[in-house]
């Protein structure tokens, strides 16, 4: 707002009467110029090979540098110096340069035209010049046809008083002026809402440390595209709040006047909010109520997410309705807030923004706005902002009465604290809601990670790592337990082994099963999947109950004979578990009469433990090199490789959640979590999945709130990771899926979504 204001009070200072300090050197430049620039000749030459400003079509037209430098090479000693551009023919420009300076240059030739010598040289690149010396000025061109021209004008050339005024005030350090058609906008903006909005335009640009930042009048074209917004009222852009923090680029305005569609009625500002790979349109309307009955009319179906409604609509399109704005796809999804609607061709786009929404994480508060608010007007008629190479574009016009106060350029990204730690990274769309946790597998082909998840119609999906769908599986149950990766042909290629109720599956990479399976069963009720590779040969067992029958399978598909407890006294309630301590194997099974089984590979007891349990819900793990479980008393079990039981009252309910390491236990028990001997109350909510993840030698810990789908994630020492919550609606996966050295996480959206964050 700063440099906005500070122009202000220099129009209002120009706008005074006339005085002979004012007079400009405009009087010199025939008035059919493109523009004309007024600066110190260095500043120029630093501008026109800064690394900003050759992001800019002014600069990147060939003619247009090539030009500068060459008005630029006449010049024997820095000075300030006016250049203006002419369009002689489609794509051709010539220059008219002045300045006050004494002419060392060798002539090839002369001549006297209207009574004043003009001479001939050659400069840069062998290209021929003219000048001539009018009073205390030299003037000087590649075209003698325009310097033929100026001289005949002889300083009575007219321009607008109020942009001539500006022209002429003193020129300050490091300052560029323009003055200019509306087609050199392009000067200041990459992307402009529309060249043809003005009829002249003034600038005063200040260029230093490689950026630039232009504050100036542009004048209103009642002809043309800038008509529209004469009856337009300034407006506070709300649009910042919504519009993601991944937005690449922005431009919102006031609705202009003869932007029809029965949508709009009511429009106090519309926005284009440009994504990755598509454009949402968005729209504040004080007759909200209205355009939401139009859209009822139209509707197709709806859905809520976040909070907010959903709604699939009959397709409609807004083509060429508002210069500078460009809807490629049709409009097919809106999302209805409460004065103010987001359109877009697809759901997912939309579910992505509101998870944005919902914790804060969007434009005005992310490091493309704060690099740029500082340039900005609180009250705006038109604003662009865009990134690109490390640079802020920034482009905004406030009108004032027949003209627009403009201000643009191209700022430095700041270095901001960001207001989050983590980034939505991919949404995945499935059928039919998530049914299981998502999980991370690995491609064996190129090391990185992909995506395995499962819907409610019983569908296994595998995705790539950028969001690709590999292939679907129509599966005939749901997928018990986790899905393990194994490598049967014991050849570094990867196959998914699982269960469902029902059967024993094991498929390749491609989705297809490998010879032998699946194994189908009758009577269902198969549990979850245990794998074992006892001495990490890859020579697996394969270990699930049905009931009282266990069941061990090895990688041909064929069943385990020396394994012998085939049946149990009373049906297996827990997954089975496999240790190795002290190079012995244990395999670990409870059961429903509470007893706990301790057995040696080949089925036979390892162990004897007379005592009976009340099992929880909760697997058996490996905590303090002793086998762990606790009760549905709120009890630890702590078993030795002895056989000793021993018990620690942890004051837990019935219901209580438990994971852990080898060293370390992570424990839910409705609003109390528990990271090693660290206890914390959390606020009110239903909490669940504690998940403990070791990677890169850092300790994740994660826990989902049911309620509000908010998921958290902790370090080792209980301290919430910067970003979270985000939204989540069940446990994850997590891992570095593009060895980036980045950690994503996965997890189950709202509804057939899925979501990867990446943890910057």
């Amino acid at each position: 707002m700063k440099y906005l204001l500070g122009f202000v009070l220099l129009f209002l200072v120009a706008c005074q009467p006339k005085t002979l300090e004012e007079t400009s050197d405009l009087q010199y430049f025939p008035s059919d110029y493109s523009l004309v620039v007024k600066t110190h000749s260095e500043t120029l030459a630093l501008f026109l090979d800064s690394e900003v400003a050759s992001s800019y079509p002014f600069v990147t037209i060939a003619p247009v540098k090539q030009l500068s430098e060459l008005a630029l090479s006449f010049l024997t000693s820095p000075t300030i110096v006016d250049l203006g551009l002419y369009e002689e023919g489609k794509g051709t420009l010539t220059f008219l340069a002045l300045a006050e300076t004494s002419v060392q240059k060798a002539a090839s030739e002369q001549f006297i035209y209207e009574g004043v010598t003009v001479f001939k040289g050659f400069e840069k690149d062998n290209q021929g010049l003219f000048w001539a010396t009018l009073g205390e000025k030299t003037i000087w061109s590649n075209s003698q046809l325009l310097l033929e021209e100026a001289i005949r004008g002889q300083g009575s050339f007219v321009t607008p008083n109020r942009i001539s005024r500006l022209y002429a005030k003193n020129l300050k350090d490091n300052e560029i002026k323009f003055i200019g058609q509306p087609e050199f906008l392009e000067l200041l903006s990459s992307e402009p809402l529309n060249k043809s909005y003005a009829q002249h335009l003034f600038f005063d640009l200040s260029f230093e440390n490689g950026q630039f930042f232009a504050n100036g009048i542009t004048e209103i074209n009642d002809s043309k595209g800038l008509a529209h917004f004469k009856e337009s009222s300034l407006i506070e852009p709300q649009v910042l709040k919504i519009a993601p923090r991944s937005t690449r680029s922005l431009k919102t305005t006031t609705r202009p006047q003869g932007l029809e569609h029965p949508y709009l009625e009511g429009a106090e500002e519309f926005a284009q909010i440009h994504l990755e790979n598509t454009s949402l349109l968005y729209l504040r309307t004080i007759a909200s109520e209205t355009v939401m009955k139009r859209l009822e009319e139209h509707r197709i179906s709806e859905s809520e997410y976040m909070g907010n409604r959903i709604l699939t609509i009959e397709p409609f399109e807004l083509k060429n309705q508002l210069p500078g704005f460009s809807f490629i796809k049709p409009f097919t999804h809106v999302a209805v807030f409460e004065n103010a609607f987001v359109f877009s061709d697809g759901e997912g786009d939309l579910r992505e923004l509101l998870k944005f929404v919902s914790t804060g994480d969007v434009l005005s508060n992310s490091t493309l706005y704060q690099s740029a608010e500082p340039y900005l007007s609180s009250e705006i008629t038109t604003l662009y902002l865009k990134e690109s190479d490390g640079y802020i574009q920034i482009f905004q016009q406030v009108k004032e009465d027949d003209y627009f106060f403009t201000a643009a350029g191209s700022v430095q990204k700041v270095a901001v604290k960001k207001a989050a730690n983590s980034t939505p990274f991919l949404n995945l769309t499935l059928e039919s809601e998530a049914l299981t946790r998502p999980q991370f597998v690995k491609n064996h082909y190129t090391g990185h990670q992909e995506i395995v998840v499962q819907d409610s119609k019983n569908i296994l999906y595998r995705f790539s790592n950028d969001g690709k769908l590999l292939w679907k599986k129509q599966l005939e149950a749901k997928i018990n337990g986790s899905i393990h990766e194994v490598d049967v042909y014991r050849n570094r290629k990867l196959q998914l082994a699982f269960t469902t109720e029902t059967a024993f599956h094991i498929l390749d990479r491609n989705g297809n099963h490998v010879d032998g399976f699946p194994k189908r069963f009758n009577d269902g009720n198969i549990g979850a999947l245990a794998v074992f590779d006892y001495d990490n040969s890859r020579n697996y067992r394969f270990l699930f109950s049905q009931g009282r029958d266990l069941y061990m399978y090895n990688n041909r598909g064929e069943k385990v004979d020396g394994f012998t407890y085939k049946r149990a006294e009373a049906p297996v309630i827990t997954t089975p578990k496999h240790f190795r301590i002290n190079s012995r194997d244990y395999i670990l099974l409870g059961l429903q009469n509470g007893r706990l089984k301790i057995l040696q590979r080949d089925g036979k007891d390892r162990l004897v433990i007379n005592q009976k349990f009340n099992f929880s819900k909760n697997d058996i793990f490996n905590y303090r090199d002793q086998f762990a479980f606790t009760t549905t008393e709120g009890t630890l079990i702590q078993i030795n490789t002895s056989g000793k039981v021993s018990s620690t009252n942890l004051s837990l309910t019935s219901t209580h959640e438990i994971t852990g390491s080898s060293r370390s236990l992570v424990i839910i028990d409705g609003q109390l979590l528990q990271i090693r001997e660290k206890r914390m109350s959390l606020d009110y909510g239903i909490y669940t999945d504690p998940q403990f993840f070791l990677f890169n030698d850092k300790i994740y810990i994660s826990v989902l709130e049911a309620s509000s789908k908010k998921l958290y994630l902790y370090d080792s020492n209980g301290k919430l990771f910067s970003g979270f919550p985000v939204l989540g609606a069940s446990g994850i996966d997590l891992a570095d899926i593009d060895g980036d050295k980045k950690v994503e996480l996965v997890t189950k959206d709202e509804g057939n979504f899925l979501t990867v964050y990446r943890l910057e």
